[in-house]
């Protein structure tokens, strides 16, 4: 089944991987699988933790510029 919006636009969605990583004693953090090459994490401090769905909306193209 699909759902809309209000004005008629489809909500689309997909589901990352969230891993924990470890960024020094005692210290964790929780990133998705998107961002795992943004941020410097111990070599080998890394474990799945879940998965999560993320909801969005196609943005319309801009028409004459506007």
């Amino acid at each position: 089944m699909k759902t809309h919006t209000e004005d008629g636009r489809e909500i689309q969605s997909y589901i990352q991987t969230m891993y924990k990583v470890g960024y020094g004693p005692n210290l964790w953090g929780i990133i998705s699988e998107d961002s795992l090459n943004r941020y410097t994490y111990l070599p080998g401090a890394i474990e799945e933790y879940g998965k999560r769905t993320v909801y969005y909306i196609e943005m319309e193209p801009e028409i004459n510029g506007k």
